[in-house]
């Protein structure tokens, strides 16, 4: 098994499982915190797959799990045309 590589290491952003941008690793880079703001398209996306029709109860209810897990926008109805 391929040992760990760690930032610290030379080539930190390159091994034999995955490659990054150098740059990630890079400590004079200043990276300011900024907060992640997610928007949840499942439910609307998930509507178009053939053969898969929620019902209003299931939209809430998934719509629920997603507020519990810190999700504040979801896409749950789509526009129909």
């Amino acid at each position: 098994m391929t040992e760990p590589v760690h930032s610290t290491d030379a080539q930190a952003w390159a091994n034999p499982r995955w490659a990054t941008s150098r740059h990630n690793h890079d400590p004079t880079i200043a990276v300011p915190p900024h907060p992640v703001g997610l928007h949840d398209l499942t439910i609307h996306d998930g509507e178009e797959s053939a053969d898969l029709a929620f019902t209003t109860a299931d939209k809430v209810r998934i719509a629920e799990a997603l507020a519990r897990l810190g999700i504040k926008r979801t896409e749950v109805f789509g526009v129909e045309g």
